[in-house]
């Protein structure tokens, strides 16, 4: 009797709960926590990441630096600025974080002690800082910002924004490309790397004056990082004359007195996102082969830095290489590959080349290695589900969840997992269906279908949490949504890609 008491009291719990839940509003997507930007601490006990919230009554997002511990067990807030903090870089000696923050009205460089305690302005750029990294004996920062062309100095670039701003007529003269991209004005100037020491100096740029490092576009998460030894930078750049009809993306080798400046890479592809390996021997990046071509398989390639040859990791695996990371011991590579509407995890040894599968049906949109390399931090979103930080152990494939950013609004929301159907296409081709049914489905009601079509075309539709393309708040009115990965999807091998093209 007992047992059959019970048994209805969690039947009613259930559905008190069941009935407690609602589909999803606009204004819940402005009260979940945006996880980004994972760092694994040098020690590896401890992640720091980036959260941004946005509010529909200021109009704005406002992002903060947390830390999570690696075991699972301590989460916490470390900035706590009205303004945006985030990019978030262990020191060496893993004793503080320096982060980008606009918290004094301009994008700025500062440190915070990892225990928590005062935040202090390290570098101070008059052009403002757009991304850096911090190289690997901490004593100087790599800075991308915006100058002008004919300016030496942030500070000459500076006195022209200045001496325009004074100008009467605003009329603009454009004689080459690339004059606009996206939705943002060129206006002559470029993105170059400055070199400046964190104890305070003369900030030097490093890069071209009228080529941008970062490329404008197609680029990686790291297009320039420093070499082991702290003396030399890789970054990327694209070398043709008119960039606005190129792909053609290349890594270059210089170091921080510009004794030299080596191309390394050739081909007319998309070379870009080089990491050097912890021994300083190779250069580990992503390639695509075809010139003007954004949609290509991009390869993991290896650099090595003793006999200036590179050689494809990945010509065999058929699908395109997202993100990777190296091993501590400089033995292994981690990467990331979209599979089928997830983002497969793989691992090969640089020796042997053999290549191992590690996680599979997830989508894992960012990795990072500990330093001990016995685990991984990851990125993994789903359909229903914000971006959250696990920890996957290498030996064991445990997969163990450290962040809950979003945990007490998701309990009040009734969002449906994705299914997945195949279906014959053209070329007789296997073609995937992703499939969401309404909050509190009926299956012995109809309902009216809306059928999602994705750009590119050579994207992908995915089990992802997307903020612009969210098929919850399509499904939350009552519809069943379907997301066709048709011919040109990512995901599914080259040629399926290439089937759409011309």
């Amino acid at each position: 009797m007992k047992f059959l008491q019970s048994m209805v009291l969690i039947l009613v719990l259930s559905v008190m709960s069941g009935a407690q839940t609602r589909a999803i509003e606009f204004s819940d997507f402005f009260q979940m926590g945006r996880v980004t930007e994972p760092q694994i601490s040098p020690d590896g006990k401890y992640v720091a990441y980036t959260v941004t919230v946005y509010s529909i009554e200021t109009n704005k997002g406002n992002a903060d630096i947390f830390l999570a511990s690696t075991d699972g067990k301590e989460r916490r807030q470390l900035t706590f600025s009205e303004e945006n903090d985030h990019g978030p870089r262990w020191s060496t000696d893993g004793k503080s974080i320096a982060f980008i923050s606009d918290r004094d009205g301009s994008s700025q460089i500062y440190t915070i002690p990892a225990g928590g305690g005062e935040v202090q302005k390290t570098a101070d750029i008059v052009t403002e800082v757009k991304s850096f990294a911090l190289s690997p004996d901490g004593k100087y920062f790599a800075v991308s910002t915006d100058m002008y062309s004919s300016a030496s100095t942030p500070e000459e670039s500076k006195k022209i924004d200045e001496a325009n701003e004074k100008d009467l007529a605003n009329g603009k003269i454009f004689d080459k490309l690339l004059y606009r991209h996206w939705n943002e004005w060129r206006d002559g100037k470029y993105s170059r790397v400055l070199i400046v020491p964190v104890a305070g100096g003369e900030a030097v740029p490093v890069t071209p004056s009228e080529k941008d490092t970062p490329p404008i576009s197609l680029g990686g998460d790291h297009d320039f990082v420093w070499a082991p030894n702290s003396h030399e930078l890789c970054y990327v750049s694209n070398p043709d004359p008119v960039v606005a009809i190129s792909t053609n993306n290349d890594l270059w080798l210089t170091d921080r007195s510009q004794s030299f400046r080596e191309q390394i890479t050739n081909g007319k592809g998309n070379d870009m996102g080089p990491l050097f390996s912890p021994n300083g021997e190779y250069i580990a990046y992503m390639s695509m082969e075809r010139a003007g071509f954004e949609a290509d398989q991009t390869d993991l390639m290896v650099y090595d830095l003793n006999t200036d040859k590179a050689e494809n990791l990945t010509k065999t695996l058929d699908l395109y290489v997202s993100d990777f990371a190296w091993s501590p011991k400089s033995n292994k590579l981690y990467f990331r590959s979209p599979y089928h509407g997830y983002h497969r995890v793989y691992q090969t040894d640089l020796k042997s080349r053999k290549r191992e599968l590690l996680l599979d049906r997830h989508n894992v949109v960012a990795l990072t290695a500990s330093p001990d390399g016995k685990f991984l931090v990851l990125a993994i979103e789903a359909i229903n589900e914000p971006t959250e930080l696990y920890r996957f152990d290498i030996g064991n494939k445990k997969l163990t969840q450290l962040t809950f950013t979003n945990k007490a609004k998701l309990a009040e929301l009734e969002m449906n997992h994705l299914e997945e159907y195949w279906f014959r296409g053209a070329n007789n081709d296997s073609i995937h269906l992703l499939l969401l049914k309404p909050p509190h489905f009926d299956s012995s009601k109809k309902y009216p279908l809306i059928s999602l079509v994705h750009g590119g075309p050579q994207g992908a539709w995915e089990d992802e949490f997307h903020y612009r393309w969210n098929a919850q708040m399509f499904a939350a009115p009552g519809y069943v949504v379907i997301m066709i990965n048709f011919h040109g999807s990512r995901g599914y091998g080259q040629t399926f890609c290439d089937a759409v093209s011309k």
